[in-house]
């Protein structure tokens, strides 16, 4: 059974623990006297280490110390870095051409312009 399916079968439980004479609902007297029981057997917790057989914590205990044989030391080895002679790449001449330059300047003009006299003349008044 799941959780959330045991809660209400624990209510149920509950209320009719509470509920008496079977009525179906709690009365302030039914309500009192579970309170009232409830407070006077109060509910004792106790807290200790277990009482049965015997708890070890920690490494395992040791009449001696063990024995610990070591072997002798593996001779000394050399390691080398091999012989390498390194040195700079062979000069290479590169020759890059420069962006064309324009040596001319460039004329600025403003555009011709006619203008005309009107037909008539106007006088104003």
């Amino acid at each position: 059974m799941s959780a959330s399916a045991a809660q209400p079968a624990v209510a149920n439980a509950v209320f009719n623990m509470l509920d008496r004479n079977g009525d179906g609902a709690v009365s302030k007297q039914e309500f009192d006297a579970a309170m009232a029981q409830g407070q006077q057997q109060p509910q004792q917790v106790t807290y200790a280490a277990p009482t049965q057989g015997q708890v070890t914590y920690g490494a395992p205990q040791y009449t001696s110390a063990p024995t610990v044989t070591y072997g002798a030391p593996q001779p000394a080895m050399t390691y080398g870095a091999p012989q390498a002679s390194y040195g700079a790449p062979a000069a290479t001449q590169y020759t890059y051409a420069a962006p064309p330059t324009y040596s001319a300047q460039p004329t600025y003009a403003a555009p011709a312009t006619y203008t005309t006299a009107p037909a008539q003349e106007m006088t104003y008044a």
